[in-house]
């Protein structure tokens, strides 16, 4: 995973590459997809945007290598 801010920006980026392989079939992570095999391999990228210190939103882009799907996903975190 890389994470990327500019100095004095409360805007940020990031990329994420995934790869798992196992003997055994993997669990299902995607909610309704189709059945897993024994490899999972995906690439993510997104931007975020720091609201304050302990609250942002992000939004994040990721294709699943393997099963050529792909997922959007935009979101709120929180922490208090």
């Amino acid at each position: 995973e890389v994470v990327i801010r500019p100095a004095n920006s409360r805007f940020y980026g990031f990329a994420l590459y995934n790869l798992v392989t196992a003997n055994r079939p993997l669990m299902d992570v995607r909610l309704g997809g189709p059945a897993p095999g024994k490899r999972y391999e995906s690439i993510s990228g997104g931007v975020g945007h720091m609201i304050q210190r302990n609250l942002r939103v992000s939004g994040e882009f990721t294709y699943d290598v393997e099963q050529e799907l792909t997922r959007a996903t935009v979101g709120i975190i929180a922490a208090f």
